[in-house]
């Protein structure tokens, strides 16, 4: 019998030891021979045990490398758990290059057929990145996302218990990336016009407070979506300026890190233009 390249589960409530510890002994298990790299999604109580809980995973569970992030939910077996306790392993037993801290750059990620990029919320050198994943590896996948912040300030992802401001763990070894849209969103509101923002904070769209205008896209929805609007709220920025009508795909959709309803203003992953159309988005059950 063939032995499984990769092996995932998902472990329910508080971080603690013998919970991580049983398991890695069922990663273990699963994939029958030591992993190259495993990815942990995981609470944010889980962060300031970080380095105990990679330690288990990479003796126990004998993994060479772990990387992973402090997020609201976890995918598991098809499945979403959105601001749920416990976290997430996803073990890969091959297919994967040696994780890359890549705070100055993606030099140093040799990436031809693909890579995740995790990453603490740096709005505008997630953006650089990109672009220089797009002159550096033209038609190569790279998937992952940005985070935000930790409470006390520090960066949210971490690799074998060190957090660090990025990793990218590419594809090695006739592994590649193929990323695809499990979820999508769909506009609320109105399209309006960015007429003022600095860096990655909206203060303005169409001459009113960005905040004010979130809230009235708020005021659009159903009662069981106003329900579940928590954790699942976007900013969309058009990808086509001369569209008659948008529709959903036609934005790039960036998380909404935070926003102040005293001064208006709406701080969102990505870097909008003056000028350029902004919608409110939900996304999709």
């Amino acid at each position: 019998m063939t032995e499984p390249k990769a092996a995932s589960l998902r472990v329910d409530g508080p971080c603690r030891p013998e919970a991580v510890l049983r398991a890695a002994k069922q990663i273990r298990k699963k994939l029958g021979s030591p992993a190259k790299a495993a990815f942990v999604f995981a609470a944010a109580d889980f962060l300031p045990q970080a380095e105990e809980l990679c330690e288990i995973l990479r003796v126990d569970g004998h993994i060479r490398d772990v990387a992973g992030c402090a997020v609201t939910g976890q995918v598991c077996d098809g499945k979403e758990f959105g601001g749920a306790q416990g976290f997430s392993v996803l073990a890969l037993a091959g297919g994967v290059s040696e994780p890359v801290v890549c705070e100055r750059g993606l030099g140093a990620v040799a990436g031809a057929d693909g890579a995740v990029l995790l990453q603490s919320g740096i709005a505008e050198d997630f953006d650089a990145r990109l672009a220089e994943w797009d002159r550096r590896f033209p038609g190569s996948a790279l998937a992952g996302g940005v985070t935000g912040r930790a409470r006390d300030g520090g960066p949210c992802v971490f690799l074998n218990g060190k957090r660090v401001e990025s990793v990218a763990v590419a594809a090695a070894d006739g592994g590649c990336v193929l990323p695809f849209v499990a979820q999508g969103c769909r506009p609320i509101g109105e399209p309006l016009t960015v007429t003022r923002a600095d860096h990655n904070i909206l203060y303005s769209l169409g001459g009113q407070p960005a905040y004010r205008v979130l809230e009235r896209a708020f005021e659009t929805l159903s009662d069981d979506e106003k329900s579940r609007a928590k954790g699942n709220l976007f900013a969309g920025l058009a990808g086509n300026e001369y569209l008659e009508e948008f529709r959903s795909g036609d934005f790039l959709i960036k998380n909404i890190i935070g926003a102040d309803p005293d001064s208006g203003a709406v701080v969102i992953g990505g870097l909008p233009r003056i000028g350029q159309t902004l919608q409110y988005q939900i996304r999709n059950r």
